[in-house]
């Protein structure tokens, strides 16, 4: 009976144990816009619209910058240019966005970067889902 609760303790370590989960950086580039966003008590906010959209722009260092725009529909982007700069750090199985802007600083947590989907997390425990951004097309 002792061997069984043994095994069965040490299965069920090893499945609750985390695994380090490569995130592909360059999946970042481009405009993404907000789906929705998850609270900690699991309470959802969907964004059907929004006016504007995130361009992510990282370098093979590691470091970036991400810029509001708002698409219109000739098909450009207008923007204020106001660019919140970060640097991406690797640490423990942990990928940690570090932005710096007029000498304020935060981190986000990235849960995830495919081209098709990136998550992040603040320090509030808020989750952030974005889409990869479809252009309107008037025909």
């Amino acid at each position: 009976m002792k061997k069984a609760l043994f095994t069965i303790s040490i299965i069920l370590c090893l499945l609750s144990c985390e695994t380090s989960k490569e995130i592909n950086l360059q999946s970042l580039n481009g405009f993404w816009e907000i789906e929705k966003a998850i609270a900690p008590n699991g309470e959802k906010k969907e964004y059907k619209f929004s006016s504007f959209i995130d361009l992510v722009k990282i370098k093979s260092d590691s470091s970036g910058y991400k810029t509001k725009l708002q698409p219109n529909f000739t098909g450009t982007y207008e923007g204020n240019n106001i660019k919140q700069h970060f640097q991406i750090t690797h640490k423990k199985n942990t990928y940690l966005i570090n932005y710096e802007v007029a000498n304020n600083k935060w981190s986000e947590t990235l849960i995830e970067a495919t081209p098709n989907k990136f998550i992040t997390k603040n320090d509030e425990g808020v989750l952030y889902i974005y889409k990869p951004f479809t252009p309107i097309t008037v025909k």
